[in-house]
């Protein structure tokens, strides 16, 4: 399992002033999990609305957690 995690990448995709987008950077710090975060403007620009982001997050929120290939809906992520 732990070879499996080296091979895994985090990525964080949020804007920067959502509540939940905190809540899971939090998260992911305390549980000293490396991420990478990725920008989504939901206020100028809307990417949340764009295929490239719906690919990432059908339901187009913010923000979205992808670990390897796998997405997470992050509405589902227990904060323990």
């Amino acid at each position: 399992m732990a070879a499996l995690a080296g091979e895994t990448r985090t990525i964080l995709y949020g804007f920067w002033l959502s509540s939940c987008t905190w809540r899971v950077r939090a998260a992911l710090t305390v549980k000293q999990i490396p991420f990478e975060e990725k920008s989504i403007d939901i206020v100028k620009k809307r990417s949340q609305l764009t295929d490239e982001y719906r690919a990432v997050n059908p339901s187009q929120k913010v923000p979205a957690l992808v670990i390897g290939k796998i997405p997470f809906k992050t509405d589902n992520i227990k904060y323990r």
